[in-house]
C-alpha cells in the first residue's frame, strides 16, 4: 500500500510517515498561500495517482498548525485547502483500493460535552472556533467523499513526543520541558487539577496504521469514527511533577488566565467503544513519554546546530543544589537516568 501523508513534517505526520509502509513523498506545501498550496497539492495528487497505479493506497491528512487560540482566518485558510484536495480527490484518484484518514481533535469537538469519559457515541459540543472548525472539517469530508472512498476520522487526544514545534505554544509537556531547561517560568491558564489524556505520538501513529489498513482491506461503506487516546488521564499537577522527576530540576509555574481559558475545560477523559481494534498497540507509560520529550528538548535547546537552540542556555543554569524562588521543589543532580518502565497493556472498553 502506497501512503501519502499530507502534513508529513509535523509531529503526527512525521510519526505516521515512519509507521506506514511505502510512502509517497509530496512537495513542501506553502500553507499560508492558498493558491500556491492548492497548486502543489494538485501536482502531488497527479504524481500520487501515477505512482499508486492499481495498487492499494491511502491518504492521511495530518496537516494544520492551528491551535485552540488560533484566529478565524487561519482556521478558514486550512479548511479551504483541505476542501480543495478533497474535491480533487473526489474527481480523480488511484484505481486500486484506497482510504482517506482525517486527523481531528477530541479536545476540540468534545470540549462542551457532558458526562466524561467521552466515547465515539458522545454528542460533540465544541466551545471554541478551533473545535467548531474540526467538526466542520469532518462534515466536509463526509459530504465530499462518502460513498466514493472509504473514510476514517481519528479524534486525537493530546499528543506528545520528540520533534514537537517549540514555537507553537502548544503541548504542555514540551513547553514545561523547555521552561525547565531554559530556567524560565511557564504560564498555565487552567487549574492544576485539569485532566487531559496524553498519548505518545508513535502509539498514535500505530493506531492510525491499524485503522487505515483495516479500511483499505474491508472497504467500509460508511465513515469510521474512532477516538485515539491512551485512556489514562493525568492532571496538570501530575504532568508538572513528572517533568520534575524526569529532569531532576524545578519547574516554575505562573497561574493565570488568557482569552482562550474558557475553551479549556477541566475534564477531557476519553474512551473508545472499539478497544479490540487496538489490542496490538501497547501504550507507552506516561513517565517514559515525558523522558523522551525532555531528552529531545534538552538536545535541541542546549546543543547548537540541533533544532532551535539558545547558546546562552547553559550559562544561565544555576549550580546544582540551588533553590529557585517560586519553584515547586528543590533541585537534584541533573540528568539522572529514569528507571525503565515496561509498556502497559493496551485498551479497555468504555464502561
Amino acid at each position: 500500500m502506497l501512503t501519502w501523508v499530507v502534513g508529513g513534517g509535523g509531529l503526527l505526520g512525521s510519526a505516521v510517515s515512519q509507521a506506514m509502509g511505502p510512502k509517497f513523498l509530496g512537495l513542501p506545501v506553502p500553507w499560508e498561500d492558498h493558491d500556491a498550496a492548492a497548486a502543489v497539492l494538485d501536482s502531488d495528487l497527479e504524481r500520487f495517482i501515477r505512482a499508486a497505479g492499481n495498487d492499494d493506497w491511502s491518504v492521511v491528512w495530518a496537516a494544520g498548525s492551528a491551535v485552540v487560540g488560533s484566529t478565524a482566518d487561519k482556521l478558514a485558510t486550512e479548511t479551504r485547502i483541505m476542501s480543495h484536495l478533497l474535491t480533487r480527490l473526489r474527481d480523480s484518484r488511484p484505481a486500486g483500493r484506497g482510504a482517506f484518514f482525517l486527523s481531528s481533535s477530541a479536545g476540540g469537538v468534545y470540549a462542551g460535552s457532558t458526562h466524561p469519559p467521552f466515547s465515539e457515541s458522545t454528542t460533540p459540543r465544541p466551545l471554541s472556533p478551533y473545535g467548531e472548525t474540526k467538526l466542520a472539517q469532518e462534515e466536509i469530508l463526509r459530504t465530499t467523499l462518502e460513498g466514493r472512498v472509504p473514510l476514517v476520522i481519528g479524534r486525537f487526544s493530546n499528543l506528545a513526543g520528540p520533534r514537537q514545534n517549540l514555537g507553537k505554544q502548544q503541548g504542555l509537556i514540551s513547553q514545561l520541558c523547555r521552561a525547565v531547561v531554559m530556567r524560565q517560568s511557564l504560564s498555565v491558564f487552567v487549574p492544576m487539577e485539569t485532566l487531559r489524556d496524553y498519548l505518545y505520538v508513535d502509539d498514535a501513529a500505530a493506531m492510525v496504521r491499524t485503522l487505515v489498513e483495516n479500511a483499505v482491506d474491508k472497504q467500509p461503506s460508511t465513515p469510521v469514527l474512532r477516538n485515539i487516546s491512551s485512556q489514562r488521564p493525568v492532571s496538570v499537577c501530575t504532568v508538572v511533577n513528572t517533568v520534575q522527576q524526569v529532569a531532576h530540576r524545578t519547574v516554575r509555574i505562573a497561574l493565570g488566565r488568557s482569552p482562550s481559558s474558557n475553551y479549556h475545560v477541566r475534564d477531557l477523559r476519553l474512551c473508545t467503544r472499539y478497544p479490540h481494534e487496538f489490542q496490538g498497540v501497547v501504550i507507552t507509560p506516561f513517565p517514559v513519554t515525558v523522558k523522551r520529550v525532555y531528552d529531545d528538548v534538552l538536545q535541541r535547546v542546549c546543543h547548537p546546530g540541533v533544532g532551535t537552540c539558545d547558546a546562552d542556555a547553559r550559562s544561565r543554569r544555576p549550580p546544582t543544589g540551588s533553590r529557585l524562588v517560586g519553584s515547586v521543589e528543590t533541585e537534584e543532580p541533573p540528568n539522572a537516568p529514569l528507571p525503565p518502565l515496561p509498556h502497559l497493556p493496551a485498551y479497555t472498553s468504555c464502561r
